[in-house]
């Protein structure tokens, strides 16, 4: 009788040990699942903002779309306008550069009458 009741006693002290580690490990797996819910809801937080952010973005370039299109219109009217005016600028600087030509040669045929344009200085009468 008695070694029976030892050894019953010795297996319900094991069932109870055992049940301890379980239910410690049970423990453990709850905290450990705790801390991932508290980390899947943080993220979840951090996801909501940089949603919202995203969003306000959006809005944003939504609003500055236009003037970012009239801007782009304005920027090709100007570089037209400057082609423009380096075209004009070579064709005064063409004209002028015609121009000193056109006087050079007068001069030229005055002081050397074989050399350029004109009839040279007035002669003399006689």
């Amino acid at each position: 009788g008695a070694a029976r009741e030892t050894r019953r006693l010795g297996g319900e002290a094991a069932v109870a040990d055992e049940s301890r580690e379980i239910t410690e490990a049970l423990l453990r797996v709850r905290a450990l699942m705790g801390r991932e819910v508290e980390h899947g809801a943080s993220a979840l937080e951090v996801l909501g903002q940089n949603t919202a952010t995203l969003e306000r973005t959006k809005e944003s370039y939504e609003a500055q779309s236009p003037m970012l299109q009239a801007g782009q219109q304005l920027l090709k009217i100007l570089k037209d306008q400057d082609r423009m005016d380096k075209l004009k600028v070579w064709v005064a600087f063409a004209f002028f550069i015609s121009v000193v030509l056109y006087i050079v040669g007068k001069r030229v045929a005055y002081f050397l009458p074989g050399l350029g344009w004109g009839r040279g200085p007035p002669r003399p009468p006689g």
